[in-house]
């Protein structure tokens, strides 16, 4: 075991990094893992390589809190990445109940009598995350994919031209192909927080993530469901709120209890760092661009009808995939907004202005033309 005095000092230099982090949440989870961490420590018992690596890893996680701390973006992002499940332990936490779906029946066996042979079962959730753009570090996967991977030869269709020539593939293969393809495309997943249900738009027009909302629409809660972190994500990424000064003879005006809550929670309030709170509100922003917002829309809601012989134009369940207003980053769709319209004297100035600024390229050009002209003249005389 190692020596009580090292880990002591590590874990004082772990918890003075974790203290001067910006907000609540971060000091929390990285105390908990802290303690974890050298809780693992303390109970190794594999040997004196094990110990130094296992203690490496946990000097790498205290520089890169202190390099965060400092203001340094790639630290800071990859201490917000290990706090909101993008990588790390809680993303596997997040993931791992996707990738299972109770409430389907077992997919078929590919080798009759073998029951590891069953291809993997995409989830619902996970389908709709495999094929969106924001919830993926790669280009996303079409509905077909998830039927045929890609990796799969030709030779596992028994009708195809290579089967012909190459004779089929072997049953085996095309098991663990698509065991491997389901694993690697799921590991580039971006996990969501929580699931939003959409009510019928008649019904309540603003979606909801409580447990309640969840259980009537009977499908189950994933990750951090009803916590308020995603919603606290969204306010760290606001702006701060400026209002006008009041004057002293006025009196202040008592606000209801809903606004003076969310003037309370404004991200100058929340935020306990001496780094700059522009940005920290980008880091966020970034951050909400890796936060996919996984949505269950309910049946009946307008514009969820599914033409097809099978659904016969019946609105059913879906999952849709978005990404907040105020994300950042290369997953969020750019916007061009169009140049606002001139009005006359806006008009009239640029039109003088281009004048002049030709005017003044013409006077240029005809000072070369005559420079270069004089330089021929004395050319020529110095050859005479």
């Amino acid at each position: 075991m190692i020596p009580f005095k090292p880990i002591a000092h590590l874990y004082r230099d772990y918890l003075r990094q974790v203290r001067l982090l910006p907000h609540e949440y971060l000091r929390t989870f990285f105390r908990i893992k802290a303690r974890d961490d050298v809780t693992v420590l303390c109970s190794t018992k594999d040997g004196r390589k094990s110990m130094e690596n296992k203690q490496k890893r946990v000097s790498k996680d205290i520089r890169k809190l202190k390099d965060a701390n400092t203001g340094k973006w790639r630290a800071f992002q990859y201490v917000l990445d290990l706090a909101y499940g993008r990588k790390g332990r809680l993303r596997w936490e997040l993931l791992e109940p996707l990738l299972q779906d109770a409430r389907s029946s077992a997919t078929h066996r590919i080798i009759p009598g073998v029951e590891r042979s069953r291809p993997p079962h995409y989830s619902p959730e996970l389908a709709a995350l495999l094929t969106s753009p924001f919830s993926r570090s790669h280009k996303p996967l079409s509905p077909k994919d998830l039927i045929i991977p890609p990796t799969l030869p030709a030779r596992s269709d028994p009708a195809s031209e290579e089967a012909r020539l190459l004779g089929p593939l072997s049953k085996r293969r095309e098991a663990n192909l698509r065991w491997r393809f389901f694993t690697d495309q799921s590991k580039k997943v971006y996990p969501p927080l929580q699931i939003l249900v959409q009510e019928p738009v008649l019904t309540d027009p603003i979606p909801r993530s409580d447990k309640d909302a969840v259980a009537q629409a009977g499908i189950r809660a994933i990750g951090l469901q009803d916590s308020g972190v995603f919603e606290e994500v969204q306010k760290l990424a606001l702006p701060p709120t400026q209002s006008s000064p009041i004057p002293r003879r006025h009196p202040p005006t008592p606000k209801p209890q809903g606004e003076a809550d969310k003037f309370s929670r404004s991200p100058a309030c929340v935020f306990h760092s001496p780094l700059p709170r522009r940005f920290l509100r980008r880091r966020y922003q970034e951050l909400l661009g890796r936060l996919p917002i996984l949505m269950y829309i309910k049946p009946g809601t307008p514009g969820n009808v599914v033409d097809s012989k099978k659904f016969r134009g019946v609105p059913r369940p879906r999952y849709e995939i978005s990404l907040s207003a105020r994300a950042s980053g290369p997953a969020v769709p750019r916007v061009h907004k169009p140049a606002p319209s001139m009005d006359s004297h806006e008009l009239a100035w640029t039109e003088l202005s281009n004048k002049e600024v030709r005017k003044d390229a013409a006077d240029r050009d005809s000072e070369q033309r005559t420079a270069k002209q004089k330089a021929g003249v004395c050319s020529e005389i110095v050859m005479e």
